[in-house]
């Protein structure tokens, strides 16, 4: 049994993309069971609720567990105190940032979405795609690629979107898309800290160890009344976790801006954006994307 597994504080795109391989593998006669390693966002638990689809149960390490990565390579992303053999593929659209001492079966490609690449293997296996994974890919494209304004998107993830939904007879996708996010961004609910960790990476760099969280909004205006409250927040979490940097992309997706909000070494965020710092965040217009405009600078201002 191969366990397919997204990231710790999984998006759409991971478990989007953990069901759907694991039923292509099981098509392709490899025993696979979709998990999760983490609680879901609410953008993810709408878009499986809305099709009826079961959202895959948590799964706890054990050494005689064998797993399939998807959406992320990098083992501190990953389920805990995960081990090199027992890692058998990795399905990715991050950069690669892990070696082994055997071959392994690594799937990377520099798409908009896991999902992009999940199709294609549909596609190149001959494997019919049902309606209920064609719907989780499709919301997992829109997701990632910020409904196809991220500079993250291709032209390959457009048009594989546009099969998708042709086979769904699907209608507006902007539409749908706005309705996804707005369902993530619903934070009358949600805690601090809630807030900060729903989509948060971590990262090491040269000795200097950092995260960036995100949240995609359609409206800024009830996170930034809770602006302080929220900082407040991710001092403490720095303090915990021992981090140099913790940043918080506040993300306006009808606007396409980033606030970036961060506590710790101020220093490494003006050597990586070159903008002025007020209240403890810096403005970043035509900016959506953490994986390709927010990290890639972190890293260049820390090597």
């Amino acid at each position: 049994m191969l366990y397919v597994i997204g990231h710790k504080k999984p998006d759409t795109d991971s478990i989007a993309a953990a069901v759907a391989y694991s039923y292509l593998l099981n098509k392709l006669g490899v025993e696979a069971k979709a998990c999760r390693i983490d609680d879901v966002n609410p953008e993810t638990e709408f878009v499986f609720n809305k099709f009826g689809v079961g959202i895959p149960e948590k799964v706890f390490n054990s050494p005689e567990k064998r797993f399939v990565l998807v959406d992320h390579n990098e083992f501190y992303q990953s389920i805990d105190d995960l081990k090199e053999e027992q890692v058998v593929q990795i399905i990715d659209h991050h950069k690669l940032n892990v070696s082994f001492l055997e071959p392994k079966f690594v799937r990377t490609e520099p798409l908009g979405s896991t999902c992009s690449i999940v199709f294609k293997m549909f596609k190149e296996n001959n494997v019919e795609v049902p309606k209920e994974i064609a719907f989780l890919l499709l919301s997992a494209i829109l997701s990632d690629t910020v409904i196809f304004t991220s500079p993250t998107t291709t032209e390959e993830d457009k048009r594989i979107a546009s099969e998708l939904a042709e086979m769904l007879d699907f209608g507006d996708l902007k539409a749908f898309g706005i309705e996804m996010k707005k369902a993530k961004a619903d934070l009358s609910s949600k805690t601090a800290r809630d807030i900060i960790t729903m989509d948060f990476k971590e990262y090491e760099k040269n000795g200097k160890k950092y995260a960036v969280g995100q949240v995609e909004l359609v409206d800024l205006s009830e996170i930034n009344s809770r602006k302080e409250e929220i900082l407040s927040e991710m001092r403490k979490l720095k303090e915990e976790k021992d981090f140099d940097l913790i940043c918080l992309m506040v993300t306006d997706i009808i606007n396409q801006f980033t606030d970036l909000w961060f506590v710790g070494e101020d220093w490494i965020v003006v050597k990586a954006f070159g903008k002025e710092i007020k209240d403890n965040s810096v403005h970043l217009p035509n900016v959506l994307s953490r994986k390709k405009q927010v990290v890639p600078p972190i890293e260049k201002a820390l090597s």
